[in-house]
């Protein structure tokens, strides 16, 4: 089949073809220095198979402007139409980005924290100063390392921060002294107590008593879930905990060891009464029948 014979076929085949959008390159936007929308459009051809080349006839709809754009993106609808009134449309988008990283300083380089205490992001926030062209908040501050912190030591520390839109800011370091206000003590010894019931200063005394230890002026509190049950045979955990002035504190800790016999102690003493009489009355048949015997 010749060309020419062809040809009614491909005329009409272009009939039916829309024409081709294209661009050469994507649209990232500096938000410190914004790219205009004309030289945006300028990065767009359009051709087709019938009409040629129609860059001069694209239509450009969008909500960005250099003068008014914000971080974020914005929808660009590029179309064009050819001499056959067939409408290419296509959708990109632009996307306004911060390219500016924060700056983050230290107000000290070397700070003490205490481990008896949760240590984590926000236990930093009073020692640092972060700066952005843009943020006034930061929620994705990164310190390396966090979990060396529950140890007594002095550790270096890295810290730096993203803003939101993902700029790393430079790295400072600090050095953390880390130390345990608190400091628990379980004691070898424990309290038994059998039938009967102790007082708090009873408890307290123990504690003074045996193990050395010292109130003096110092404030103090003692807890246990013997207080609640103190009728019952078991196990309880009882603890001091002595406050200094400089705000460390100790915990001094033990068992109660709570022994109640089954009977009452009225029912003991009945008990006990009755076995008596029955020895005295045993005693005194003995007796008679020894002297019957005689």
């Amino acid at each position: 089949m010749s060309f020419l014979n062809l040809l009614p076929l491909l005329l009409s085949f272009s009939i039916y073809t829309s024409s081709e959008i294209s661009y050469t390159s994507t649209h990232i936007i500096d938000f410190a220095s914004p790219t205009p929308l004309q030289d945006i459009e300028k990065r767009y051809t359009a051709y087709d198979l019938i009409d040629g080349d129609l860059t001069n006839s694209l239509v450009f709809e969008t909500e960005y402007t250099a003068e008014t754009c914000t971080i974020g993106y914005y929808d660009l609808v590029v179309s064009v139409t050819n001499s056959r009134m067939k409408t290419t449309c296509r959708t990109d988008k632009i996307y306004v980005k911060d390219f500016i990283p924060p700056v983050i300083e230290t107000t000290q380089k070397e700070i003490m924290l205490d481990i008896s205490k949760e240590i984590n992001v926000n236990s930093f926030l009073d020692y640092l100063i972060i700066t952005d062209n843009l943020d006034t908040k930061f929620e994705n501050i990164v310190v390396e390392n966090l979990e060396e912190l529950q140890e007594v030591g002095i550790h270096s520390i890295h810290i730096y921060v993203f803003d939101s839109s993902f700029n790393k800011s430079n790295v400072v370091t600090l050095q953390v002294h880390t130390f345990e206000s608190v400091q628990t003590e379980i004691l070898n010894d424990c309290i038994e107590i059998k039938n009967k019931e102790l007082s708090k200063q009873e408890i307290l005394s123990w504690f003074l008593d045996h193990n050395f230890i010292r109130l003096e002026d110092n404030s103090y509190t003692l807890e246990s879930n013997y207080f609640s049950s103190p009728h019952q045979s078991g196990v309880y955990q009882v603890a001091l905990k002595i406050c200094n002035p400089d705000e460390t504190c100790q915990i001094y800790m033990t068992k109660i060891k709570v022994i109640r016999d089954n009977i009452p102690p009225k029912e003991t003493k009945r008990i006990e009464l009755i076995i008596l009489i029955s020895i005295i009355s045993m005693s005194i048949l003995g007796i008679i029948l020894y002297r019957k015997r005689r």
